[in-house]
């Protein structure tokens, strides 16, 4: 997969910020992201703080790849790695605590 094919996929533009254009590129397939984006930013890494996410993002991948999941001690430890993601967490429902 090249950087080319990842920008020609590029689903949603979002203009969220009226000077700044950010691409959305959406994927649900656990397969694909463990077949072809993981493997596309492990070949070309990311440069900035969002590094250390996506690491946690791809041992979240492959431990549901695995089943983990799938028992209460991996879901707990898939919330965990999550929480560690996006420091700010403007998105988050609920706070860490309230999952435990």
């Amino acid at each position: 997969m090249s950087r080319d094919w990842l920008m020609e996929k590029a689903v949603f533009m979002s203009l969220s910020i009226p000077h700044d254009v950010t691409y959305v590129y959406v994927v649900r397939d656990r397969n694909d992201l463990e077949e072809k984006i993981i493997p596309f930013f492990k070949e070309y890494p990311l440069q900035t703080e969002k590094h250390n996410d996506f690491q946690l993002f791809a041992r979240i991948v492959r431990m549901m790849c695995g089943g983990s999941h799938r028992k209460p001690s991996g879901v707990k430890k898939i919330i965990s790695l999550a929480y560690k993601m996006n420091g700010a967490g403007r998105y988050r429902r609920k706070p860490y605590k309230m999952m435990e």
